[in-house]
């Protein structure tokens, strides 16, 4: 069964609350990696598909890109985003920290109202319903793990988001590698357990590089660490 209907009930409050409160290892990774291939691979528009209320990637995004789409199911979500670009809440501010700290060159302005809600759209769609060949940078966050626990979900999810790359395309994504259900609050999310050989499959076609990240000190129980994939469309 899909998750969908349950990202409808959640508080994305509280999720963020649990997860981002304090900074974590995977975290960093995620940043680093985002930094990192971001200033080498700048663009007009970048679609962050099933962006939930995490915000650390949309800001990663905002110096390399003229537009950033928050894309997602769950209208929780989106309001949330669209808070966010009105006031960041303090929960940010070492997010922040960290792109001002280690990417100087690049993040030296205010992160105002002005800033954010010029450079940032949330947008209701679907991993399943994005066009091909539509885009010119995707990047996705622990999602397509997160949408069941059948695994032609995580292919399917997959295959979608390399779909939608027009040639030469670029893209970066983030796993929990051999993921269990999460629970947040009283829901619980199914999760499929994937590893690095299968993100490089749900990938074929798509020049990748993947790594295995063993994490430091885990968010929740049940997962192994994180997984990194950055590549671009032939």
């Amino acid at each position: 069964m899909s998750n969908e209907p349950l990202w409808q009930d959640y508080d994305p409050v509280q999720y963020v609350e649990k997860n981002y409160r304090k900074m974590n290892s995977q975290d960093l990774v995620v940043l680093a990696n985002l930094m990192d291939w971001y200033k080498k691979n700048k663009g007009q528009y970048h679609l962050e598909i099933g962006c939930g209320p995490n915000m650390y990637p949309l800001l990663a995004a905002i110096p390399f890109f003229e537009k950033i789409y928050a894309a997602d199911i769950s209208g929780k979500n989106l309001n949330y985003v669209t808070d966010q670009l009105d006031k960041l809440s303090p929960i940010w501010l070492p997010y922040l920290r960290i792109l001002k700290d280690y990417g100087a060159e690049h993040y030296n302005f205010s992160f105002t109202k002005s800033v954010l809600e010029h450079k940032i759209q949330p947008i209701e769609l679907s991993i399943f319903d994005i066009e091909p060949e539509s885009w010119d940078s995707i990047s996705m966050h622990f999602v397509a793990e997160s949408i069941s626990k059948s695994r032609r979900d995580f292919f399917k999810a997959c295959n979608c988001m390399a779909a939608g790359l027009k040639p030469g395309g670029k893209m970066t994504a983030a796993f929990m590698e051999n993921s269990e259900s999460a629970k947040y609050g009283d829901i619980e999310f199914k999760t499929v357990s994937v590893d690095v050989d299968d993100v490089a499959k749900a990938f074929d076609g798509i020049n990748t590089r993947v790594v295995s990240i063993p994490y430091i000190t885990p968010i929740r129980p049940g997962y192994t660490g994180i997984i990194v994939c950055n590549g671009y469309k032939p």
